[in-house]
């Protein structure tokens, strides 16, 4: 990896580390002289030893999600997380500095999620709409006995009917019910049920045997003992866009971290750039490309460090 990346996966690695409460694992990503700065409360941790005991001292009952995590073209790197602290939720936007790969300074800028005032509504400004901020009401769980693989591989077509009709044959468009459940039951299949309603799965596996699966020989990552990988991954259209691939993608990495992975990886159609942009997002880097037997397109192999 390149030294943005580097810095990209440190920062993914230091909100692991603050989610875990593992604080000595969180100090060593800082220089010792690293401030961080709450500008919307008028806040300054002046070493790197407050800024760790802020946030262990930090009332508990609170929960980070990392959102997105990009670089900056002066060099910084900017991450978006959401902090639950029931009742309230946050959002956090944190500016990262480095300095010989250390983090020597982070600004940021908080604020609350709440609904919008009344005067903000479709009959003053016209084209308009409010959304549900309820993430929380979409629950993660494993698959079970009682999940309908013909409603799954439904909600699978659906997802994947933009990428069929813009020529990129992804297995998923299209398979059978059986393909469902053999590719589910190759690894851990999780649900994002809202309530009784499926809204969107992602199978997370272990390495591939290559005895089994040769056609895996084609990348390394797919066989590599310290990585994991997901697949069959769908959200509904209707639900895209809300964070529920973003909650599905987390669980797959805990899965990994779990099992004793330090990688994630992945493969998506090289054409499709909006995906490639939203795994990129998530911390996932290209790291090389092929070309799957029957496949319209050529695929891109991103992989993510969980370290």
């Amino acid at each position: 990896m390149n030294t943005m990346d580097n810095q990209l996966a440190s920062v993914h690695a230091l909100w692991s580390a603050f989610e875990a409460r593992d604080w000595a694992a969180a100090r060593r990503f800082f220089a010792d002289n690293a401030t961080l700065t709450w500008h919307t409360s008028g806040e300054r941790m002046l070493n790197a030893d407050a800024i760790i005991r802020v946030n262990a001292i930090y009332p508990e009952g609170w929960s980070i999600q990392v959102i997105e995590v990009n670089a900056l073209q002066d060099g910084r790197v900017h991450s978006i997380i959401e902090v639950k602290h029931a009742p309230n939720r946050f959002i956090a936007n944190s500016l990262f500095r480095f300095e010989q790969r250390l983090i020597a300074q982070i600004d940021e800028y908080w604020s609350t999620v709440e609904a919008p005032p009344d005067w903000r509504n479709a009959a003053a400004i016209g084209a308009y709409e409010r959304f549900d901020l309820r993430a929380e009401s979409v629950a993660i769980r494993p698959m079970n006995s009682a999940d309908s693989m013909q409603a799954l591989t439904q909600l699978l077509h659906r997802a994947y009917a933009p990428l069929a009709k813009a020529g990129m044959n992804f297995t998923a468009a299209d398979q059978t019910a059986a393909v469902t459940a053999r590719r589910a039951a190759a690894g851990q299949c999780f649900i994002a049920a809202e309530g009784d309603t499926v809204v969107g799965t992602v199978t997370v596996s272990g390495p591939f045997d290559p005895k089994l699966a040769p056609w895996a020989l084609q990348t390394p990552w797919y066989y590599r003992v310290d990585t994991a990988h997901f697949h069959q991954f769908a959200v509904e259209p209707d639900r895209q866009g809300r964070g529920v691939g973003r909650q599905l993608v987390a669980r797959c990495e805990q899965w990994a971290r779990e099992q004793g992975c330090a990688y994630m990886a992945l493969d998506t159609a090289m054409p499709a750039q909006h995906l490639r942009a939203r795994y990129a997002r998530l911390g996932y880097r290209d790291e090389g490309e092929v070309q799957w037997e029957g496949k319209t397109y050529r695929s891109a192999i991103m992989v993510k460090s969980l370290l």
